[in-house]
């Protein structure tokens, strides 16, 4: 279905107003520093990254489920930076805001174009592009999987729209390799597919059409239900693809992801209910935002049942009312489904719920109040000046929450300073502001905040795994094992912990259980270099090779944290 386009010279105004915005209120990224929170696994120090664009470095994107994501893209996109910014922080934050700008200008373009109505499609925009819950995604390097891929889905619908209008095979094929450019860049756009229907239902209304299937149908369909029939096969590859992407993601997420014993179904299923109203509350009055949000011990009952009777009564009240306001519905739809992948029905990692996640639901949030309130306005011109300074009031205040909210990206201190006074006792908190007192003050000023983690959260195998390094460090190995023991026993697959204990075994002067200990390491993973090392070395010891191997033993370190897995200290050798 074709709309009219506007005024090709008000649509120019609008992409330099939102360009503008954009760049006022996330210019001061310029000033800000990496973080230790993934930060490390996705650019400095990462050394295939390091390395800039080469043959080599596509090749390994290409094969690499490092930081427990298959994202070729996005780690393309980081080894380009390498190349034009190096080491520096800015260029790499400044990507990410280009992006980010793009995203908001193709999202304006698109909405403008499909329904040919400019200013609500405006109005979107601007509350995406300046919205505080986004600042996650733009703010912090290690995101740009979040920018990069919304950006791919966007130039999808793009190319899906010149397809509905024309029923071209070149304009299907590029929209599908759109797709699986964003699928490469980040899994969580594995939800395009249903987004493409309900765009069928609004603002297309394909159902309605009898030659909206010609291409894939060959003729005119003049059933209804044969149309909706044809619409879903219409979308069978994209389906596939997605199908292929999440098998993909679970594969290379497995060791993220929690098990049925640490987190039941039952406990899953409370907390994305309750989560779902949290979303939208942050959506409607962000405050108290942090990078990371500890899963609730216990979430009542009753919380669970009125976030069910929540959810239900506004998804009752917007499909009666779809015939008359269908963008409702649709935009509804829109923010729950593409929750779904990061819901936490599948748990990957310990947060509940994460700002970032909100990147692309938000854009079916406002859809449906953005068009309400030009429908009011068409209805009632009357409301035209109040609606309109309403607007600008919520975009100032969301702007200027937006400016100080990027400002606690400034680093690790600032950044885990902040999560832990708006969320309370934090395990995460506390573990990424040790790594940092560790870089800056040495392992002893860090270790009573690995401490504290383990305090909050006694089976946090992160929280021991450090304790245990910064102890060996400053020569209490005993308590040192002590922690490595439990790390180990929390995670039996965890190849540092069990490398780290042989090293502080041997310390300890137990070389028959340090060689146990790096053969279990081994078992693990046979391609483990450190545990190769300090195995020969104890065996050399253990047969009076050496006088005294243990001082040139390696530590072993994280090598593949996702954003569920803080950093960790980093290495003597």
């Amino acid at each position: 279905m074709r709309f009219p386009i506007e005024k090709t010279s008000s649509s120019r105004s609008i992409v330099i107003g939102l360009i503008f915005l954009i760049a006022a209120v996330y210019g001061r990224v310029y000033r800000l520093d990496f973080v230790h929170y993934d930060d490390t696994e996705y650019v400095w120090r990462n050394a295939v990254v390091l390395k800039g664009l080469s043959l080599d470095g596509l090749l390994w994107a290409m094969k690499t489920g490092h930081a427990s994501n298959w994202h070729p893209l996005t780690w393309v996109s980081h080894m380009v930076d390498m190349s034009l910014f190096g080491g520096h922080p800015s260029g790499h934050h400044l990507m990410n805001v280009l992006f980010h700008a793009l995203n908001s200008v193709l999202l304006f373009l698109f909405w403008a174009k499909v329904t040919g109505n400019r200013w609500p499609a405006a109005a979107l925009a601007g509350l995406f592009a300046l919205h505080p819950l986004h600042v996650e995604s733009v703010a912090w390097i290690s995101e740009r999987k979040d920018v990069l891929s919304t950006c791919f889905l966007l130039l999808t619908l793009f190319i899906w729209n010149r397809f509905v209008n024309h029923q071209s095979l070149g304009n299907y094929l590029i929209a599908l390799m759109c797709f699986v450019f964003g699928l490469m860049a980040k899994p969580m756009v594995v939800t395009l597919p249903c987004l493409l229907l309900l765009l069928d239902f609004w603002p297309y209304e394909r159902h309605r059409h009898p030659n909206a299937v010609t291409l894939i149908h060959g003729s005119s369909v003049t059933g209804f239900y044969q149309r909706c029939f044809w619409l879903l096969v219409e979308k069978a590859p994209f389906f596939l693809l997605s199908a292929i992407s999440s098998l993909m993601t679970v594969v290379v997420q497995r060791k993220a992801m929690g098990s049925l014993e640490a987190l039941p179904l039952s406990v899953r299923m409370a907390n994305a209910l309750t989560a779902y109203v949290r979303y939208i509350a942050k959506l409607l009055w962000p405050s108290d935002l942090a990078v990371f949000y500890p899963f609730p011990e216990s979430i009542p009952w009753w919380q669970v049942a009125a976030s069910l009777l929540m959810l239900l009564s506004i998804s009752a009240y917007l499909w009666r009312k779809r015939e008359k306001h269908p963008y409702g519905i649709v935009g509804w739809l829109w923010f729950l489904g593409t929750l779904v992948p990061v819901i936490g029905l599948v748990q990957v990692g310990g947060q509940s719920m994460a700002d970032r996640y909100t990147y692309i639901p938000s854009i079916g949030f406002f859809l449906g109040p953005c068009w309400w309130a030009a429908d009011r306005i068409r209805h009632r011109p009357a409301w035209n000046r109040p609606v309109v300074i309403g607007y600008a009031a919520i975009l100032g205040w969301m702007a200027a929450v937006t400016f100080i909210q990027i400002g606690y990206w400034q680093n690790t201190l600032t950044l885990f300073r902040h999560a832990e006074t708006v969320t309370g006792p934090n395990h995460v908190a506390q573990i990424n502001l040790g790594v940092f007192i560790a870089e800056r003050d040495g392992p002893e000023a860090a270790l009573p905040y690995f401490l504290r983690a383990i305090q909050i959260k006694p089976n946090d195998v992160e929280a021991r795994f450090n304790a245990g390094l910064a102890c060996r460090k400053i020569g209490r190995y005993a308590e040192a094992a002590e922690h490595y023991r439990m790390a180990v026993s929390l995670n039996p697959g965890y190849v540092n912990a069990w490398n780290n204990l042989g090293v502080v075994l041997d310390l300890m002067g137990d070389r028959e259980a340090a060689r146990a200990a790096f053969e279990r390491a081994l078992a693990i993973d046979p391609d483990d270099e450190a545990a190769r090392i300090n195995l020969n070395k104890v065996k050399g010891n253990l047969n009076g090779g050496f006088s005294d191997g243990s001082a040139d033993f390696q530590d072993g370190t994280q090598h593949g944290g996702s954003v569920s897995v803080p950093a960790v200290l980093q290495p003597d050798g």
